[in-house]
């Protein structure tokens, strides 16, 4: 309730020159000023007063990328604070104006003014995308005492005056104009306003963290005739807002249980059948880079080629027999943020071969496969 009411009793500046835009967003919204690169908006403050900068950027679509820009907040034009303009879009906020846009979500800052009549000026520092920008303060501005409407004072009506000679006309003196005391005061080497800044500076942008997550996946084995279920763990590592790389370790199986015709003895009817029975337990290390780009508001289209290392082991009976190989892997998948975590939906290919020893119809060692196509799930947690 105190919040509402601190809020309702805001005082929006209004800059000395420039127009103004409505801004609709999940955030809060009202009045902003444009600023594009290069210009500035100056605002006459009466102090003491503390300040609430708000400011966003305007961008063309919900998936447009954002950039840091900067602002400079100056007092009587000496530097107080570089104010840093980096957010996330709001797909649901919207620009009424004859430009349009999206709006970010707001960044804000808070500046403390002392005594006394001061231009504010928020100038573009650097940047390259439009801006939008408000100034408020929940205080009251004491204003000069010239400044303030004066109460109008009737006088009374005079009493009708009993006619008399005429006196001769009197010589009206010129009305003298006020004076005014002008003190020039000596500039200071410190700027102006020092150590005014309550809040500090937004904070810097959240650097790069670690992905740790579990994966499951269910395919089909090209070597085998039955289902092969995935089970394994990813660390992945974000290298830029839309580069990652990805660690993966898991395991699989291929299972072979077939009929297979054979060649008959002489004598023998035809249709003689053999019954082979294996399974080969593949463990695989998955190394690659992803690639991402935001959908919409909490979803994320990703792809990921890389480079897949096996040990593969062939079980046919008591019969054991192991080995490794390489082989590449590719991934195309969609990420889902829901509540603390994210929720990857993948379709995932790996390829690669091993001898187990079988004899090739052309007489050399048969090289088997191990690719497998499948369906993964993922849960991943950031930290």
């Amino acid at each position: 309730m105190i919040l509402l009411l601190s809020l309702a009793f805001a005082e929006e500046l209004v800059p000395i020159e420039g127009k103004a835009s409505l801004v609709r967003a999940a955030d809060g919204g009202g009045v902003y000023y444009p600023l594009s690169p290069g210009e500035g908006l100056d605002f006459t403050v009466y102090g003491p007063v503390e300040l609430n900068v708000e400011a966003r950027q305007r961008l063309i679509t919900a998936d447009a990328p954002i950039d840091q820009v900067t602002v400079s907040a100056q007092g009587d034009g000496m530097h107080i604070l570089t104010i840093q303009v980096e957010a996330e879009a709001d797909a649901t906020g919207t620009i009424m104006d004859g430009v349009g846009g999206v709006p970010s979500t707001k960044d804000t800052a808070h500046i403390t003014v002392p005594a006394g009549e001061h231009t504010f000026t928020l100038a573009y520092d650097e940047g390259a995308t439009p801006l939008l920008l408000k100034v408020s303060t929940e205080q009251d501005m004491v204003r000069p005492e010239a400044e303030l409407p004066q109460p109008e004072v009737t006088e009374p009506e005079p009493e009708p005056e009993v006619a008399e000679p005429e006196p001769e006309p009197e010589v009206a003196e010129p009305e003298t104009e006020p004076e005014f005391e002008i003190e020039f005061m000596e500039p200071e080497p410190a700027p102006i306003l020092p150590n005014e800044v309550d809040l500090g500076e937004p904070a810097p942008p959240k650097e790069p963290s670690l992905a740790i997550g579990v994966r499951v996946g269910l395919g089909n084995a090209r070597a085998g005739n039955r289902a092969s279920l995935y089970l394994g763990g990813e660390l992945q590592k974000p290298l830029s807002d839309v580069w990652a790389l990805s660690v993966r370790l898991g395991r699989y199986g291929i299972g072979l249980d077939a009929d297979v015709p054979i060649q008959p003895a002489i004598g023998q009817y035809d249709g003689v059948t053999q019954n082979i029975t294996w399974s080969t337990r593949v463990r695989q290390l998955d190394l690659g880079a992803q690639y991402s780009t935001a959908l919409g508001a909490g979803f994320r289209g990703y792809v990921q080629p890389g480079v897949v290392g096996y040990h593969a082991t062939r079980v046919d009976g008591e019969e054991r027999v192991r080995g490794a190989a390489l082989g590449l892997g590719l991934a195309f998948g969609l990420a889902i943020d829901v509540g603390p975590g994210t929720l990857p939906v993948e379709l995932a290919f790996n390829t690669g071969r091993r001898s187990f020893g079988n004899e090739a119809a052309t007489g050399g060692d048969a090289r088997e496969s191990l690719s497998v196509a499948r369906l993964n799930l993922a849960w991943t947690m950031s930290f």
